[in-house]
């Protein structure tokens, strides 16, 4: 080919080539090699044909190769006319093409190609593999489908929260009305592309949010969804009378609690402990809102809204723990997909239909699968014993492939190689051995006897690299204790738990003043929420005492930063919890002097004890 190359270089030297630039002061282009593919670029007219044809009977006759010219084809221009091209091809002896075809079997991109010439790539692909979400097994690649409607979900959302803003006016009034929405065939009914879309999205949109309960709530208590179970109704089936079916939230709570003796039926208890425990306003005036159920700000969630428009998917694949791992993203990748059963081993490819031998090339004795290639075939067993796999127990050699690889990689042993983490040099050993086989099958290398040095020195090597890492911000100790608060001040400290999130949560607090003298404390038994708001609950419960004491200065502490971050702005939220934040911060404004800090466990342990006892106490 560098001979074709100098002979076409020399008659573009001599001006009989004319080269094809990609603009008008870029780069010529004259020839391009591939292997032995080889692409000709020159303007379309008689001189250039002719130096084309003499270049290539030159290289033929100096070389003794030929040219198939059923495989050559000439591309034109569509500037060329059907005459000219007839005639540039009989110079030739080559026939044109509409088409560049292919090369290494992936189309070449041209004016008037498709999307449609990439199908053959997209029906390879296992996409209901790979858009699964990771702690499912897949990739996390979301599908446009989904994405779509989680964005109509959206807009229903903006159009709920944006009620007066001219946009959602306008829809509002002109496909929302009565008339329309009564009408017996609504969807029939001229819409716009908007209005279309938004419907579309609808179901997702009802399935995402809820209301928020405000202090005289006007909700349906059994049929609006305002509890994160949806309609209670939907989860109640017995029978109702006639005034328990126009019953309000507002008829059965109150600012002292909820009175359930107002329904003749008993509601499960873990259904009431969860009722009881909703924020609601009991100082600040607020009015129910929607907000987006499983966003913990209660603003609208884009990743939710997409799990809610794919439907929730079947959990079959247990690899959460990979993208945990503290490995290199490419190992990552390399486990995944030998979970997935993915790796084009002998095995594998027979099962696809290829008319190959099963047997490992390099042991001739086993099929080669996966486990085989990696832990079981000679050259990898050899490798685990010198890396220490002799002290391991048997059940190395006998687990399945997930237990193994899942076992090894969560590993918390250290080796005996300068006391690196098994789990690091199992990493490692898996690719490494992979790589070599590699060399071993497609580069005709031999089989390396030293692998297991190379897996500690590279595990060595990041091992030390992830060490020092971590230990960029060393941490530095120190004596925390309760402080006192300034004279003339009294300090409340406050704190609010939960038996997982949401379970069983409770909240408690002390006053105390400025020598640290026992003032009042309160314990409450709360229901089933989450933690930061069983925090709010506590706060709301320790502010509450105090006004009614009258106290003029205060310092108050709790340990959760985020509600004391909430304390000390103004932001607006649109959250489960905003009611009563609302509270809270009506209630630090009734405060002559006050403030609102962050201390740490050590420093809140009265209030916690109190908290505990609150568990076991009435609701």
């Amino acid at each position: 080919m560098e001979v074709l190359g100098r002979i076409i270089e020399e008659k573009c030297n001599n001006k009989h080539w004319n080269p094809v630039k990609a603009s008008t002061s870029g780069p010529a282009f004259s020839y391009l090699f591939f292997a032995d593919d080889l692409l000709l670029f020159a303007k379309a007219n008689q001189q250039n044909c002719e130096s084309i044809r003499e270049a290539l009977d030159e290289f033929c006759m100096v070389s003794g190769q030929k040219i198939n010219p059923t495989k050559s084809k000439v591309y034109f221009s569509l500037n060329i006319d059907g005459d000219q091209r007839a005639e540039f091809c009989e110079i030739l002896g080559f026939h044109s093409t509409p088409k560049l075809g292919t090369n290494l079997g992936f189309p070449l991109r041209h004016a008037g190609a498709s999307n449609q010439d990439l199908n053959f790539i997209l029906g390879r692909v296992g996409w209901e593999k790979i858009t699964q979400p990771i702690e499912k097994g897949g990739l996390g690649l979301q599908t446009v489908k989904g994405r779509n409607l989680a964005y109509l979900a959206k807009l229903n959302c903006r159009f709920y929260l944006e009620k007066d803003s001219l946009w959602a006016q306008v829809v509002r009034k002109k496909y929302m009305s009565p008339r329309r929405i009564s009408s017996s065939n609504e969807n029939s009914l001229p819409s716009s592309r908007t209005w279309k879309a938004m419907k579309k999205g609808m179901e997702v949109f009802k399935r995402g949010t809820r209301w928020s309960l405000g202090r005289e709530s006007s909700l349906k208590f059994w049929y609006d969804k305002w509890t994160s179970n949806g309609p209670l109704r939907s989860i109640i089936h017995d029978p109702l009378t006639r005034e328990e079916d126009e019953i309000k939230v507002r008829d059965i709570a109150s600012l002292d609690g909820w009175d359930w003796e107002k329904l003749t039926m008993v509601l499960p208890t873990k259904i009431c402990l969860e009722i009881q425990a909703m924020p609601r306003s009991q100082v600040a005036n607020k009015e129910e809102k929607i907000i987006w159920d499983a966003s913990s700000n209660g603003e609208f969630n884009l990743n939710n809204a997409y799990t809610l428009a794919n439907g929730e998917a079947p959990q079959s694949f247990n690899g959460k723990w990979i993208w945990k791992l503290k490995v290199l993203p490419r190992i990552q990748f390399f486990i995944w997909m030998c979970l997935y059963n993915s790796i084009a081993t002998r095995e594998r490819l027979v099962t696809r239909g290829l008319q190959i031998s099963v047997l490992c090339p390099l042991c001739n004795s086993y099929p080669k699968t996966i486990v085989h290639m990696l832990r079981d075939c000679h050259a990898a067993a050899n490798c685990w014993q010198n890396l220490g796999t002799r002290v391991l127990t048997l059940e190395f050699y006998s687990l399945s492939l997930p237990t193994w690889l899942e076992n090894n990689c969560k590993s918390t042993k250290t080796s005996n190689h300068l006391q690196i983490p098994w789990s690091t040099i199992f990493d490692f050993g898996i690719w490494t051995i992979w790589n070599h086989r590699n060399n071993v099958v497609f580069k005709n290398k031999p089989i390396s006897h030293s692998i297991h040095k190379e897996i500690i020195h590279k595990a060595t090597e990041y091992s030390f690299i992830a060490q020092n890492f971590s230990n960029c911000n060393p941490q530095i100790e120190r004596s925390i204790r309760w402080e006192r608060p300034n004279r003339g001040w009294h300090k409340l400290n406050t704190d609010g738990s939960s038996l997982g999130n949401s379970g069983l949560a409770s909240g408690g607090g002390v006053l105390r003043n400025e020598v640290g003298g026992w003032i009042r404390a309160f314990s409450r038994k709360i229901g089933i929420i989450t933690s930061i708001v069983a925090e709010l609950w506590a706060l709301r419960d320790g502010l509450s005492m105090c006004v009614d004491m009258q106290i003029p200065a205060f310092e108050v502490e709790l340990d959760a930063r985020v509600v004391a971050d909430l304390m000390n702005n103004t932001t607006r939220l649109n959250s489960d919890y905003a009611a009563i934040v609302a509270d809270c911060r009506q209630l630090l404004s009734q405060i002559p002097q006050v403030k609102v800090s962050h201390c740490y466990r050590e420093a809140n342990r009265c209030a916690d004890a109190l908290t505990r006892i609150g568990l076991s106490a009435p609701p």
